[in-house]
């Protein structure tokens, strides 16, 4: 069954686009003539500012100093402009020139130019007036007018005939495939649009590739906001980290340390087996502080957290517990506890001098009060107390040495 031409789709889709270029030439033609009378009165506007912008110290300088002689010079050039009519100069000491044709200064295109003292610009010396040649730039508007809607209809007309008979073979069947291919392909894969040979170097196929980079755009987004969340979930822990570790030693903080031991001693209760608290006191650090200075008393703090490290293993934990003071918690591993020989390892390791400096070397020396988990008790603070007494037992008897806590020596 045959289409009769007035409705088939080619007359349908031409006679719609002619129909609409009728229309949105008329409307353009409409907005077109009333914005271009609007932008030459406002360009006619835009040039009275400028050349008021030249003239304005000269005015500001005439209205000043009342001199009748270059405020007549600054208006009569003003007037010589074939945009501008008349132009009135006050001063506030009464000077009045004006040059032109004569004007009501309570019309609304007159335009008003407040002058500064050129010496004080927050201070007012008189005004400008100046009536805009209305005559000249309306005619000027409409001329420009007229010409732009001609060659805008003129424009539409050839575009309209050239775009009937081009958007159903080179335009309409293109882009509805390209359209359900877009449709098919999901954010984030790697399938792209395939560009019709014919439109390859035309805005079809710009519309193809900057679709294509659109879609690997999406992809890299979702791919970065991939990556993204692997940094922030690092970067928290870097900072969790961070919050835990002392910043001069690098090793755990109290805060954190506190809660390393309460994970160990609920391990040890799990395993049922034994771990030893041990807090240390150095016993020279403060004459060294004040002897040598901070600096000195940072490398020893260091040089003391490095030792003791090096001297446990992996699995104890080492925590500076405020100022010269640290804890540490040993854990039971195949063999039972050897309280007194660790004690002695770390006693031999702080007894190591440590130097000052190229020419002074000091011996630090430590007080060690030490708890046991679960013989003394169960819980972190009580085990903490009882080695802080077994600690301060052991300098009032000499220092340098350790002190397992027992109930009798420490009441």
């Amino acid at each position: 069954m045959s289409i009769k031409f007035w409705r088939s789709l080619p007359f349908q889709t031409g006679f719609s686009i002619a129909l609409g270029a009728v229309l949105l030439t008329l409307i353009l033609s409409i907005a077109v003539y009333n914005q271009t009378i609007e932008k030459v009165v406002t360009d006619s506007n835009h040039r009275i500012s400028q050349l008021i912008s030249t003239i304005e110290r000269s005015a500001s300088i005439a209205a000043y100093l009342n001199n009748d002689e270059l405020a007549l010079d600054v208006t009569r050039g003003l007037v010589k402009n074939d945009i501008v009519t008349g132009v009135s100069l006050r001063s506030e000491s009464g000077m009045r020139i004006i040059s032109g044709s004569p004007f009501n200064f309570k019309e609304e295109s007159i335009l008003h130019f407040p002058l500064a003292s050129p010496f004080m610009p927050d201070e007012k010396t008189g005004e400008l007036f100046i009536k805009p040649n209305q005559q000249n730039i309306d005619a000027q508007a409409k001329q420009m007018g007229a010409l732009l809607v001609f060659t805008l209809a003129t424009h539409s007309l050839m575009i309209t005939i050239f775009v009937i008979f081009l958007v159903q073979n080179r335009l309409t069947r293109h882009l509805t495939d390209l359209a359900n291919t877009l449709h098919k392909i999901e954010p984030g894969s790697a399938e792209r649009l395939q560009c019709p040979t014919l439109h390859r170097h035309d805005e079809i196929g710009l519309l193809v590739r900057d679709t294509n980079q659109l879609l690997t755009a999406v992809q890299n987004t979702l791919a970065g906001e991939r990556r993204l969340r692997e940094y922030t979930e690092t970067l928290e822990k870097e900072t969790r980290k961070e919050a835990e570790r002392d910043p001069l030693t690098n090793l755990l903080n109290r805060r954190a340390g506190e809660r390393a031991i309460s994970r160990a001693l609920d391990k040890a209760d799990t395993n049922n087996t034994r771990c030893a608290i041990m807090l240390i006191d150095l016993d020279r650090f403060k004459p060294i502080n004040d002897t040598y200075g901070h600096d000195a008393g940072d490398h020893t703090l260091v040089t003391i957290s490095n030792r003791l490290t090096d001297a446990l293993r992996k699995n104890d934990i080492v925590i500076r517990w405020g100022g010269d003071e640290f804890l540490i918690l040993v854990q039971q591993g195949h063999d039972d506890l050897q309280i007194s020989v660790i004690a002695d390892k770390i006693l031999a390791t702080l007894s190591v001098n440590i130097d000052i400096n190229t020419s002074i070397q000091e011996s630090i020396g430590a007080s060690i009060g030490i708890s046991l988990y679960p013989d003394h008790g169960t819980d972190p603070s009580y085990l903490f107390d009882l080695a802080d007494k077994a600690m301060y037992h052991i300098k009032r008897s000499g220092r340098n040495g350790y002190f397992i806590h027992t109930p009798s020596d420490t009441a």
